[in-house]
C-alpha cells in the first residue's frame, strides 16, 4: 500500500447527518450522476459493529466506484489508526477522482475533517462541501435536536439538504424554518429536496473548514498504514452477532451466511414491529435481495439487484436491545439452507442457525 503514488488534489466530500436523514440514499443519487470517465472512492461509516451502507451502495455501484466500510463509529476518531489504515487502503486501490466518506449518524463531522486537513493529507485530499441531511418532518427534529451531536453536524455543513419533503406539511417546514433560523443561521447554502436529491455541480462548493492543529497521533505525524481492515469471518453456526454500547445508544447486529435465506413476510412482520429508533438490514429472502429501511416506526423496503454474499442487520436505540430474544425471532424466519436445497434434502432452520443461549 503506497498512496504516495495517488495523485494529489483528490476533490473530497463529507455526507453527514443524523440517524435516518437519508445519507445513504442521497449517495445513490449522486451515483447516479457520476461522470462516467471519473473513478469514485467511497468511505462508509457505521456506528454499530455490522456494516449496511456498504452493501446497499455497492448493490448499486456502476463500474470505476470503490467502496470500503468501517464499523463500529472507529472513523470518529481523529486519534483512530484504524480510520486513516481503511481509507489509504481505499485511495491506494482506487486511485480515485473524487472521495466520499458517509459519516455514521452518529459521527462528528468536525473531528474527521481536521484529521483530514492534516500536512500528511493537505496535499492529497481537496475539500469540498460538508453535504449534511436533515429529516424536514417536525416530529423527527424534535427527536434528535436535543443532541449535542446533531449541533455540531450542523456547525460543519456547507450544505444543508432538508430532505423528505414528500413526506413532510407546510406545518414541518415552518417549523424546521424557524428552528434554523435559531440554531443554524450559518448555514446559507439551504436546500429542500426529497429522496435526497441534489446536484452533482454542488459537490464542488468550497468547504468553510478553519481546522486547528490536533495531538500528534502516535505515528510520527505520518499516514497511517497496516494490515488490511477486514470484517471477521462468519463461523461454521452460520452467523456473526454483535452487540455495543456508544454516546448513549445500544447496537445489536447481525451477519449470516449468504446461503441463508429468509422468509421476507416473517421477516418484514418482525422489523415493523421493532420498537427501537433505527433498523437497517439488507437481506436474502424468498423473493431475492432486499432492503430494510426504518425511520420513526415506518419500515420501507427496496428490492436489490444482485445476490448477497451475506444478509446483515443493525438496529439502535437509546434503550437496551434483547439480542438473544431478536435472535430466536430470526432464527425461526430461516427457511433452508442454499447448499442443503441443492442436495434435494430439507432442512430445518434451527438446524443450520440455532438459538443462543
Amino acid at each position: 500500500m503506497n498512496i504516495q503514488k495517488v495523485k494529489p488534489g483528490i476533490r473530497t466530500n463529507l455526507v453527514t447527518g443524523f440517524l435516518g436523514a437519508g445519507k445513504t440514499t442521497c449517495i445513490l443519487q449522486l451515483l447516479t450522476q457520476k461522470p462516467d470517465r471519473e473513478r469514485w472512492a467511497i468511505l462508509v461509516n457505521e456506528f454499530g459493529e455490522t456494516g449496511i451502507d456498504g452493501g446497499i451502495l455497492q448493490d448499486a455501484a456502476q463500474s470505476e466506484v470503490f467502496i470500503k466500510e468501517i464499523a463500529g463509529g472507529c472513523i470518529c476518531c481523529t486519534m483512530g489508526l484504524p480510520m486513516q489504515i481503511a481509507l489509504n487502503q481505499l485511495l491506494a486501490r482506487s486511485k480515485p477522482d473524487r472521495l466520499i466518506i458517509e459519516l455514521s449518524g452518529l459521527g462528528h463531522a468536525h473531528d474527521l475533517l481536521k484529521l483530514l486537513s492534516q500536512p500528511w493529507y493537505k496535499e492529497l485530499l481537496q475539500l469540498k462541501a460538508t453535504i449534511m441531511l436533515l429529516d424536514g418532518r417536525k416530529s423527527a427534529l424534535e427527536r434528535c435536536h436535543n443532541a449535542p451531536l446533531f449541533h455540531t453536524q450542523l456547525e460543519s455543513a456547507d450544505i444543508l439538504l432538508i430532505n423528505k419533503t414528500d413526506l413532510s406539511a407546510s406545518t414541518d417546514r415552518a417549523f424546521v424554518s424557524e428552528y434554523l433560523h435559531t440554531h443554524a443561521d450559518h448555514v446559507v447554502d439551504t436546500h429542500y429536496c426529497r429522496q435526497g436529491m441534489m446536484p452533482l455541480e454542488w459537490l464542488d462548493k468550497p468547504c468553510k473548514l478553519s481546522p486547528s492543529p490536533v495531538r500528534q497521533l502516535g505515528n510520527n505525524g505520518q499516514a497511517a498504514s497496516g494490515a488490511d481492515l477486514e470484517s471477521p469471518e462468519i463461523p461454521e453456526c452460520g452467523y456473526l452477532q454483535t452487540s455495543k454500547y456508544a454516546d448513549g445508544f445500544y447496537t445489536a447486529g447481525w451477519r449470516f451466511a449468504g446461503h441463508s435465506i429468509f422468509d421476507y413476510n416473517t421477516i418484514f412482520g418482525l422489523l415493523s414491529g421493532m420498537q427501537v429508533s433505527r433498523v437497517k438490514a439488507i437481506m436474502n429472502t424468498d423473493r431475492g435481495c432486499v432492503v430494510f429501511n426504518m425511520v420513526d416506526d415506518c419500515l420501507t423496503t427496496q428490492s436489490g439487484t444482485k445476490s448477497l454474499s451475506e444478509s446483515r442487520l443493525e438496529l439502535i436505540d437509546k434503550d437496551y436491545i434483547e439480542a438473544a430474544q431478536i435472535h430466536d425471532l430470526l432464527a425461526a424466519a430461516l427457511l433452508v439452507n442454499n447448499k442443503a436445497h441443492t442436495r434435494g434434502q430439507s432442512q430445518s432452520s434451527l438446524d443450520k442457525f440455532p438459538p443462543r443461549n
